[in-house]
């Protein structure tokens, strides 16, 4: 049930290695270890992706394959988690992180911000996008705690997901394991025979053992 899930969600491998973001990499893609999905691979890229989605830098997709190669992860859905934080959402993930961060560093916040990102919400994708890069150009130097807090809210969702996917997995085959195992027990007649005598054989011991 888990893997078809997942394929469902993973851009084709065909897709992938054609990518020219992902060049870059050249053979290692070939590597079939990367494109398999079983408890770990898919764990940890799941995880891998979920880290860098909070990465406020425009090298995510490769940060988030480099680490699923490094881990033996699922190359696939480390790419497809990053967009996680996508235009529609890179706003509320990189204020969040931010405010994250300015708590963790004590650091001044800019003034003005929230009317900054308000006007580039009001603009349009277009223009919005535009302000929203003059305005990362203009303050730079004093957004370091918007990397600090993307990195420490990328690390606890990165290990939440890796945890999540590691649980619901073996949850998983064990629920499986026992409905195939109450089944072999209902429609197994040597099997509920052969458990019937056992059951019959402890009953009678402890009289044995007063003799």
């Amino acid at each position: 049930m888990a893997r078809r899930l997942f394929r469902k969600i993973v851009p084709s491998e065909q897709k992938m290695r054609e990518s020219r973001v992902l060049r870059v990499f050249g053979k290692t893609l070939l590597n079939r270890r990367l494109w398999h999905l079983n408890r770990h691979s898919t764990a940890w890229g799941i995880g891998s992706g979920l880290f860098w989605a909070w990465i406020a830098l425009p090298i995510q997709t490769l940060g988030a394959v480099a680490m699923a190669i490094a881990g033996r992860g699922n190359v696939a859905l480390a790419m497809a988690f990053t967009w996680v934080s996508n235009p529609l959402t890179w706003v509320p993930c990189f204020l969040l992180s931010y405010y994250v961060g300015l708590k963790l560093t004590g650091a001044e916040p800019i003034q003005g911000l929230r009317q900054q990102v308000r006007s580039a919400m009001d603009a349009g994708p277009i223009e919005g996008l535009s302000l929203s890069a003059q305005m990362l150009w203009t303050d730079l130097p004093k957004l370091y705690p918007m990397f600090i807090g993307g990195f420490v809210i990328g690390a606890v969702t990165g290990m939440i997901g890796f945890a999540t996917v590691k649980l619901t997995w073996r949850w998983n085959i064990v629920r499986r394991w026992h409905n195939r195992h109450q089944t072999r027990r209902r429609f197994n007649p040597a099997l509920r025979l052969t458990s019937g005598f056992a059951h019959l054989a402890r009953l009678r011991r402890p009289a044995r053992d007063t003799m």
